[in-house]
């Protein structure tokens, strides 16, 4: 059996590049993935320090190892640090971004920087947005850490008020606080609150012009973190971080609910795809509604996966049988020998049961039989992958106990001794289990799982990069 770790390591991942929310200075290198065909610089580690060399080089260096930290890789730069602050240098090593923050990432079109406990101005961030070739465009102490999120406004809580922003740096709103009013954020533009009157949690929601959106009043009902307006009448509301409840103008709750996952959490994403799956929990069935609510796939499945190129699987709750859908629900094929079984998609990779450069991943239950009977007791788990016309591609020998879905035609496979490798879409070994492998007890985030984009993937255990030839950006 692979090993299995008891700490689970929580990294907030911004858009974009690699990157994440917190950091600290001696974490290494914090890890999402690097992408080969934008960037023009790869991190290789040298023992504690990182440098950078050419794609596909590993010995042509373009900066000496020379940093604690690097945390994010993009067109423009990498964001870097020597140990006292970060900033965004070039593949020349000229700092494009002054290394002297507590935190930068990169948010859509901008590189926001932060600087915590602001003492000059009493507040608790001092917020520095700069365009993408580094020029400040502004900057603004606040009390929240915020964002533009996909978003083209702002807001910031500064001097009693909650001031609205656009991507300028322009005051476009100003919303002077009141006592149990509480701000949830800029969602498609409009900059929501919610306060309490008597029984009746009120959600009310402005334009950038100080219009009012519209005013939603709920009774007793827990209150809600976030609200995104949908369409005309149909609202979707945050009660916790992958669950969402849905009303009309009036507050009647609709009787379903979503459990989204994170290829589904932004209300960006969510207007691109035009529909949500949802769950009737009394019913125990789950069904696809566009942004009025209206039912695009019917309740009929005991499941319905993530939407993932305009394609579902899901099972049948009548006949257990498995499905590959189309975006209307129109049923494109069966997928053979089903049942297959899903669990490791949802409890260790936590990623969509989906098909991922056209192959789906799953794990099968086979007793071994011996020459007179079935040996109930001994049981092999073979993981396969199946094609979009429901047809199984390969088969992995029960030796491997770990696989990833497929990412720029590669997957990740780990064996029982819990060795770490990777595997072509005709399942052949491309590079050979070799590196350690652990899995947290709450299973893999999304960033943690090793897979190539671009051509490079990042192996957390020796906190390095290879490439598809196996060629390591790491020394010790």
């Amino acid at each position: 059996m692979y090993k299995m770790c008891f700490i689970l390591l929580v990294l907030l991942v911004s858009n974009g590049g690699f990157s994440q929310n917190t950091v600290e200075t001696n974490s290494g290198l914090n890890h999402d993935q690097v992408d080969g065909e934008v960037v023009e610089m790869i991190p290789f580690r040298k023992g504690k320090l990182y440098g950078f060399v050419v794609p596909n080089k590993p010995s042509q260096f373009l900066i000496q190892p020379i940093y604690k930290t690097v945390t994010g890789v993009y067109a423009q730069g990498a964001i870097v640090s020597k140990g006292k602050g970060f900033g965004l240098v070039n593949i020349n090593n000229k700092a494009i971004i002054p290394l002297k923050y507590d935190q930068l990432t990169k948010d859509g079109d901008f590189y926001h920087a932060i600087n915590f406990n602001d003492e000059t101005e009493g507040n608790k961030f001092h917020h520095f947005f700069y365009n993408l070739n580094g020029e400040l465009v502004f900057s603004q102490a606040s009390n929240n850490k915020t964002n533009y999120n996909n978003n083209n406004y702002a807001w910031f809580d500064y001097q009693g008020a909650i001031i609205v922003k656009d991507m300028n740096g322009f005051a476009v709103s100003r919303f002077p606080k009141v006592k149990r009013q509480f701000c949830l954020g800029i969602h498609n533009d409009l900059t929501c609150f919610r306060y309490q009157k008597k029984d009746t949690s009120m959600y009310k929601a402005f334009t950038s012009n100080g219009d009012v959106a519209f005013e939603i009043p709920i009774v007793n009902v827990p209150w809600y973190k976030g609200i995104i307006q949908l369409s005309e009448d149909f609202y979707m509301f945050e009660s916790s971080p992958n669950n969402r409840m849905f009303h009309n103008q009036k507050g009647e709750v609709k009787p379903y609910r979503a459990r989204l996952s994170h290829f589904e959490m932004n209300e960006t994403t969510i207007q691109e795809r035009g529909c949500i799956r949802v769950g009737d929990v009394k019913n125990g069935v789950m069904g696809v509604v566009d942004l009025a609510g209206d039912t695009i796939i019917p309740f009929k499945y005991s499941r319905i996966y993530t939407k993932v190129n305009d394609r579902y699987i899901a099972i049948e709750k009548e006949t257990e049988k498995i499905f590959v859908l189309n975006e209307k629900g129109e049923r494109l094929t069966e997928i053979e020998n089903s049942p297959e079984v899903f669990m490791h998609q949802q409890l260790v990779l936590r990623e969509p049961v989906a098909f991922f450069d056209g192959l789906a991943a799953a794990r099968k239950a086979v007793a071994r039989i011996t020459a007179f009977d079935v040996n109930r007791d001994s049981i092999d788990y073979f993981f396969s992958y199946f094609n979009e016309v429901g047809k199984t591609v390969f088969t992995l020998d029960s030796k491997y106990t770990f696989v990833s879905n497929f990412s720029d035609g590669m997957a990740a496979i780990a064996n029982g001794e819990g060795k770490l490798g990777f595997i072509n879409k005709q399942g052949e070994i491309v590079i050979e289990p070799q590196f350690e492998f652990e899995i947290p007890k709450y299973g893999l985030k999304n960033k943690d799982i090793p897979k190539f984009i671009g051509g490079f993937a990042y192996i957390p255990s020796v906190k390095g990069f290879i490439d598809k030839k196996g060629q390591r950006y790491y020394s010790d």
